[in-house]
């Protein structure tokens, strides 16, 4: 596995974390 499959993983994963703390975020507000 390369170094950079690597972070583009992580890179993906901090990016799918984030956009699921706003969706909760808005979720928890409107609720």
């Amino acid at each position: 596995m390369s170094t950079d499959l690597l972070l583009v993983g992580v890179d993906i994963v901090g990016y799918a974390v984030e956009i699921a703390v706003h969706l909760f975020r808005l979720i928890t507000l409107n609720s």
